[in-house]
């Protein structure tokens, strides 16, 4: 079953390489940013998370203490109510970063198939040098990977962290130290709470006993949900690295985790994405992920346009949001122009529609 399973996912993996390199660059249309000119020292973290369910943080009322340094954070912008767009990592990242909408590869999907390439392209265009910070996978050279790296293709340099995700942070710091004055963008796309739910500190794991047991996953449910919240607390420590290496620049961190993870509850365990059988993925809490937007207070005092739309943006966090969102609210969060962006998708913007599909109860 696991033989047919990964051939499914290859094979579902390369039509959407296929669409992701057939892609023209967003940059090759004229566009205009109002607010830099280049020698501020903004930096936006871009983070396309790894299966962290929303339910399953505290900032969002989780009854443990998943996320205590989020939770802390007085400009937090939480959106509780993020739904994702597939249980496929590849796909996911398409509409995430393309003007793209859910179900890209559906037949007669029409004006749901994405017209233009990443938005990191656009960010490199106006004065932003682009970072990308791979966890270990994207340094395998997979089928699966090659997606996000078709995507993150106008980096100026691409780092994978050699153990855990807290290893890319000396690696960022290193980019800050030499690009004082530089607008950056730091993409990063890193293992997070994916299966076998491994990234925690297995000395002093928070919630124990904590261990992924995927053979007998029913037996052991307590270990695995243990484990699972242990790499929830492990990411938000992540989160608070990241900032303090950034430090008093003004930046932005634009947090969406990709899918989430079935811990029982759906009847299912870890990443039953294929041969799911009758259960709906949109019926599933495994759909409803984390997102987040945490400015520093030097950013919004950059540029009077960054005030404004983190106002909106705090406006919009009950609203139901989902993937194709992140695309648009990037671009109307820096004001960039470009004949790409589409205002009922910015959740920076008074006109901003909610997503409206199918989501769990």
């Amino acid at each position: 079953a696991m033989t047919v399973a990964f051939t499914e996912a290859l094979s579902l993996n390369e039509a959407t390489i296929n669409q992701a390199e057939s892609l023209q660059s967003p940059a090759k249309e004229p566009g205009s940013i109002a607010t830099l000119k280049g020698d501020e020292g903004v930096v936006l973290i871009f983070h396309v998370g790894e299966s962290i369910r929303a339910d399953r943080m505290s900032v969002n009322g989780y009854e443990r203490d998943t996320t205590p340094w989020l939770r802390q954070q007085a400009e937090l912008i939480n959106f509780p109510d993020c739904i994702s767009a597939a249980c496929d990592t590849c796909e996911v990242e398409l509409v995430i970063m393309t003007d793209g909408r859910r179900s890209v590869r559906d037949e007669g999907a029409g004006d749901m198939q994405p017209k233009t390439g990443s938005v990191l392209d656009l960010f490199a265009a106006h004065g932003f040098d682009v970072y990308t910070f791979f966890g270990r996978r994207c340094a395998q050279q997979l089928k699966y990977d090659r997606v996000i790296r078709v995507l993150t293709h106008c980096s100026r340099e691409r780092f994978n962290a050699p153990g855990s995700p807290w290893t890319s942070v000396p690696q960022m710091q290193d980019v800050l130290e030499k690009n004082p004055q530089k607008n950056l963008v730091f993409f990063i796309n890193n293992e997070g709470s994916h299966t076998p739910f491994d990234h925690f500190d297995r000395e002093n794991p928070p919630f124990a006993p904590a261990g992924a047991n995927f053979e007998h996953p029913s037996a052991h449910a307590e270990e695995v949900n243990n484990a699972y919240d242990s790499t929830i607390h492990y990411t938000d420590e992540f989160f608070r690295r990241v900032t303090e290496a950034v430090g008093n620049r003004p930046w932005v961190y634009v947090y969406i985790s990709d899918h989430g993870e079935y811990l029982g509850h759906d009847g299912m365990w870890g990443r039953a994405a294929l041969g799911m059988g009758h259960i709906p993925y949109h019926s599933t809490r495994g759909s409803r992920v984390g997102m987040f937007v945490l400015p520093s207070p030097q950013f919004a005092a950059v540029h009077p346009h960054f005030a404004e739309a983190l106002k909106k943006l705090r406006a919009h966090r009950t609203l139901t949001v989902a993937d194709e969102h992140i695309f648009h609210t990037l671009l109307g969060l820096f004001g960039i122009e470009t004949p790409h962006y589409d205002s009922s998708l910015d959740l920076t913007s008074d006109s901003v529609q909610p997503y409206s599909g199918p989501k769990p109860e």
